[in-house]
């Protein structure tokens, strides 16, 4: 009965200190954080919580934050985009881990955007919102919508075409022909791959812009022809 009593005692002290070093370790190395989009609401949602270093497994709980930035707020407030409640899911922007970036997701390149500041200090792209009320009202709704479609890697030529153009009829006219290329493009990738229903579903989302283009109208039909074929 001693040995086992001496034996507990000289443990203690052994596991005390094994699980100091784990929980230190876990404190400062073990951090996880991170940020979330939802695409039908224009919110943001901050997320961290602690696992164990090294094995990765995660011994906290998740503590989550939802936001607005001043701009998409205010594309809320004055009804640039619509948005739907409550968000059918979140899309990952970044993951962090020891205080670095560890991974990014296709929503980070619409972060990047609306998180851009001014010469002067001020929120890019809120500035031009305000400036520019009538081609906002254009702009803003087709972002979400790719957004929405999970298409982050088109919103930069909207972006880049935004910052050129200031008649509104011209951006609109601009703004027609660059989304239906893209889609086309799209559209011509899930032929390839022979998902001739992703095809039919872009080529049709092409036309809602060029209704008329001839070459949009031909994919179309092959796709949907190919897509009977299909078994």
């Amino acid at each position: 009965m001693r040995r086992i009593l001496l034996r507990a005692l000289v443990a203690l002290p052994v596991l005390a200190g094994g699980l100091f070093i784990v929980s230190a370790g876990t404190l400062l190395f073990g951090e996880v954080s991170g940020e979330e989009f939802a695409p039908d609401t224009f919110e943001r949602r901050v997320y961290s919580y602690f696992e164990l270093p090294v094995v990765r497994v995660k011994v906290s709980p998740v503590w989550r934050s939802v936001s607005r930035t001043t701009l998409e707020q205010t594309l809320v407030d004055h009804q640039y985009i619509t948005i739907k409640k409550p968000p059918r899911r979140w899309d990952f922007v970044s993951s962090n881990r020891l205080g670095r970036t560890w991974r990014e997701g296709d929503a980070q390149i619409l972060r990047q955007y609306l998180d851009a500041w001014s010469e002067e200090g001020d929120s890019h792209w809120l500035r031009w919102t305000t400036s520019h009320p009538a081609t906002a009202k254009i702009f803003w709704p087709e972002i979400a919508k790719l957004a929405q479609q999970e298409l982050y890697l088109l919103t930069p030529d909207l972006f880049e075409l935004a910052a050129e153009q200031t008649d509104v009829q011209a951006f609109q006219g601009a703004l027609n022909r660059v989304l239906a290329r893209r889609y086309e493009e799209l559209a011509h990738v899930e032929v390839e791959l022979q998902n001739f229903a992703a095809a039919v579903r872009f080529y049709t989302e092409a036309l809602s812009y060029e209704p008329n283009r001839a070459a949009i109208l031909r994919g179309r039909a092959l796709a949907s022809a190919a897509l009977g074929r299909k078994p």
